[in-house]
């Protein structure tokens, strides 16, 4: 799986950085990236480093979908779950931290003009939202989606 590739990316770049040596980015993320693209795992691929000093690195493989062009910065993936664990564990620092509790309803973290659904007269909190047992439909109903087979990727307008 793509997604669990990519963590172990992540990794190994952070333990790279914390080094403290000066690090060869892009042979360091072709060494990981090249194998999984040739095994055919993905379309294309963006990996995107910001380093200790600050730089942002950012190296491309493949197509935005077959027989496209080579993604770039600047391409937006469709992420499809790959941000549900990232942002399971921001959630669980905040809790950690005492910024939030998983019993605050959502509408409590949201700007005034953003309206929460309710399940009748019960709000739903941020520990529902996370675990999915927040009764919300799948995808907003204002999302614009064609029939895909496939995850694809597009450019920022």
């Amino acid at each position: 799986m793509v997604f669990r590739r990519l963590c172990t990316l992540a990794a190994c770049l952070s333990a790279l950085a914390a080094d403290g040596k000066p690090v060869d980015w892009k042979g360091e993320i072709d060494a990981l990236v090249k194998p999984l693209m040739a095994r055919k795992k993905a379309t294309g691929i963006v990996v995107g480093v910001l380093t200790p000093d600050g730089k942002r690195v950012f190296v491309s493989y493949g197509e935005t979908k077959a027989g496209g062009p080579r993604p770039d910065a600047d391409t937006a993936f469709e992420i499809g779950s790959a941000s549900k664990p990232l942002t399971a564990l921001l959630l669980a620092r905040m809790v950690e931290a005492a910024e939030v509790k998983l019993s605050d309803p959502v509408q409590r973290h949201l700007p005034k003009a953003i309206i929460v659904p309710r399940r009748g007269k019960q709000e739903i909190t941020l520990l529902e939202l996370a675990t999915h047992a927040s009764g919300l439909p799948r995808n907003p109903p204002n999302q614009q989606r064609a029939v895909i087979k496939e995850p694809t990727v597009a450019k920022n307008p």
